[in-house]
């Protein structure tokens, strides 16, 4: 109903402003009209996200979480909520963890740390898991990562989560929701969404990249 009524007040307004090209793309399929919209999309602060601020941080952030330091670390930054994908990012890790043990996982964002989310996570894993609430050093765990990774099932518009990861020079697997797609280019893995085979995919193929390789990516 509220889509329906922005779409007829659309026509009077001096412009109508979205964050994604694929925003745009589906209210004008709405109806909206075509002729006053714009894309600006999210801006982020590349100072406040740089590798450069933290090439020596990763070793107490893995000391404070108990993660190993020989280990490929794939990290995902959002709220629990089911357009996120979770239990699809659950499934893919422990298809991961049949071909790389050596692989931890961690999860920031609100609701990760609530007893459903925990539920998921099998006690044969729960060693290669560290879930954390929501946090406010954002840039000093993105430099921990090895992997940045983006389950979102619907939803997403511009992700902050992917351009701050790629801010911070960590390559990233995505789904293919909302400009995900367009953000990582050549430099990325872009995968089904909602398709758990074709996320543990995406994933192994990037876990089995050199380390190098995927530095490379992220510069």
């Amino acid at each position: 109903i509220m889509i329906n009524a922005c779409k007829w007040f659309s026509y009077r307004c001096d412009k109508v402003i979205f964050n994604s090209k694929k925003s745009l793309e589906q209210h004008i399929n709405y109806g909206f009209s075509r002729d006053n919209c714009e894309v600006i999309p999210n801006g982020f602060d590349v100072e406040l996200f740089s590798p450069l601020n933290f090439i020596d941080n990763s070793v107490e952030i893995k000391l404070e979480l108990s993660i190993p330091n020989d280990v490929v670390i794939v990290g995902i930054i959002a709220r629990y909520h089911p357009m996120k994908g979770y239990e699809n990012f659950i499934k893919a890790a422990f298809n991961v963890l049949k071909k790389h043990p050596n692989v931890h996982f961690v999860a920031i964002g609100k609701g990760v740390t609530n007893s459903r989310f925990d539920y998921l996570i099998n006690d044969e894993h729960k060693a290669s898991f560290h879930l954390l609430t929501e946090r406010h050093d954002i840039p000093e765990l993105i430099s921990m990562f090895d992997i940045a990774v983006s389950s979102s099932i619907w939803g997403d518009a511009f992700s902050n989560s992917i351009c701050e990861a790629m801010a911070m020079a960590v390559p990233c697997v995505v789904t293919d929701v909302g400009d995900a797609e367009f953000i990582v280019g050549d430099f990325g893995v872009v995968v089904e969404p909602g398709d758990v085979r074709s996320l543990s995919d995406g994933l192994i193929k990037m876990i089995e990249m050199s380390a190098k390789e995927r530095k490379k990516i992220g510069k």
